[in-house]
């Protein structure tokens, strides 16, 4: 139980000096901040892992705390800015924290499926510090996020730590909330229906069957949807110039893309297509996006280069799917400057088009080449979707409807940084299935079904945050700027 704690309060506090350093105050530092601290405390893991120092979570969760804590006492005393919380409220809200670890420790509530437990393999090794002896496809397919979350239970004698997911999947239901309200403040609109549209926004998630099963379900695709939230939420609001320090906004992307990418494996990939609208946007200066576009490359290069290194000690060739992801890391470092060259300002408004057509284009000429699987894939995921076999109820259809008469009748300025990551997600993940080479299946734990996850609570930000838009309809006299 001590462990638990421990982890959580860590993770909880290091997190919130981060973002508070950043600027952000209230009830949206501690949302925020446990999910930027789970950030905070992955890079940090997978940087020991890396470097082939202790992975103790001994020496991980205390450099969770310690490291934010001494940069927001220095930041405090030289920049003497004021207190970014109240005594009285923190001691209560940290009390409420700690009666919901006891709680949630007590319940002994997991979902566990076999990769649950290849999870739990890998966190061991973590925590015995003998990561080194992992096989290389563990590592490809389950990487280290979430093992990491997880590690510091085998210093109770356990696998998992039982409050942390929970714990993670409220955080995504107020960071969900806090960055509909920040956006719906720009619309000048009166606090009771910010309140009522920000909470219809996290009821919406909440009430969501498989988000509830996923609060408690250990692997790695409610720890993805969370992080793509941080990302596309802070670059909404951005590019919005909402009230919020865009110097907060920034340092959560740098943590979130890091922490992503060794969630899941389509990461490193999908991570270009999420952040295509930040690169094309005139609201990010060429400097930012050049900083944004560096922190993905290395990252992508650092994780897949552990890799590449790992099979060849094992005597295997590296699959080329991590041969290829590196080659496209060093590549994507050799792209930064164009940000800087004129020509790329007039070309970037046909690059969003440009990407989603040929991300259709290329599923249309996988389905040629191999129709078997694309029909296999679809069938499956319409059982899974539509017919009720993915454990979705109707939560998923009504929020498709919801989504797609919102893209139709509105047009909120500066949405495609929400819009263009759930559009391009059909084409994405069937993509995958051909370069994986194995269909979709027919369940709630195929990978395609659990992957809708991720988007989900873009697409209800998506749809609340146009709640307000001044005209709905077909037709508009005066379109904003989708790209703002």
């Amino acid at each position: 139980m001590a462990i638990e704690l421990l982890s959580i309060f860590s993770i909880l506090t290091g997190g919130s000096l981060l973002v508070s350093i950043g600027g952000i105050r209230g009830w949206g530092a501690p949302a925020l901040g446990f999910i930027v601290g789970m950030a905070f405390m992955v890079i940090l893991g997978s940087v020991q892992a890396l470097a082939k120092v202790s992975t103790n979570p001994l020496v991980t969760l205390p450099l969770t705390l310690l490291i934010p804590l001494s940069l927001w006492a220095w930041y405090y005393q030289k920049k003497r800015i004021e207190m970014p919380f109240r005594i009285i409220s923190t001691v209560l809200f940290l009390g409420g924290t700690a009666l919901a670890v006891f709680g949630l420790y007590a319940v002994k509530l997991l979902n566990l499926m076999p990769d649950s437990y290849q999870y739990a393999q890998i966190g061991s090794l973590l925590e015995s510090g003998n990561i080194d002896s992992a096989q290389p496809n563990l590592l490809l397919t389950r990487l280290l996020a979430v093992p990491l979350m997880h590690a510091p239970a085998n210093l109770a004698n356990e696998f998992f730590l039982r409050s942390i997911t929970p714990l993670l999947a409220a955080s995504t239901v107020a960071s969900l909330a806090w960055f509909c309200r920040k956006g719906l403040q720009l619309k000048q609109v009166n606090h009771w229906t910010i309140f009522t549209l920000s909470a219809a926004a996290a009821l919406l998630l909440l009430t969501n069957q498989f988000f509830v099963y996923n609060a408690f379900y250990v692997n790695g695709h409610l720890l993805y949807a969370a992080l793509l939230l941080l990302i596309t939420g802070s670059a909404w609001l951005y590019a919005l110039d909402a009230d919020v320090p865009k110097s907060a906004l920034r340092l959560i992307i740098f943590f979130a893309i890091p922490a992503l990418i060794v969630t899941r494996p389509e990461a490193s990939l999908h991570l270009f297509i999420i952040l295509l609208p930040v690169f094309v946007s005139t609201r990010f200066s060429p400097r930012h996006k050049a900083f944004i576009l560096a922190v993905l490359s290395l990252s992508i290069i650092a994780w897949n280069g552990f890799l590449f290194l790992k099979f060849l000690h094992a005597g295997q060739s590296a699959p080329i799917a991590v041969s290829a992801m590196l080659c496209i890391g060093i590549g994507s470092i050799a792209a930064i400057s164009l940000f800087f060259l004129p020509l790329f300002d007039k070309i970037s408004p046909r690059i969003l088009p440009s990407a989603e057509i040929g991300l259709w284009m290329g599923l249309l000429v996988a389905a040629l080449i191999n129709p078997e699987m694309f029909f296999e894939s679809i069938a499956a995921t319409i059982e899974n979707i539509i017919m009720g076999a993915g454990l979705w109820g109707y939560s998923l259809i009504i929020l498709g409807f919801l989504f797609l008469g919102t893209l139709v009748l509105s047009n909120a300025p500066g949405r495609v940084f929400l819009r263009f990551p759930v559009t391009t997600f059909i084409p994405f993940g069937l993509l995958l299935a051909f370069l994986r080479e194995v269909p979709y299946r027919i369940g709630p734990f195929d990978s395609f079904n659990r992957m809708f996850l991720h988007i989900a609570p873009l697409a209800i930000l998506f749809i609340a945050s146009s709640a307000m838009t001044a005209k709905w309809g077909l037709n508009f006299k005066q379109k904003p700027s989708e790209n703002h």
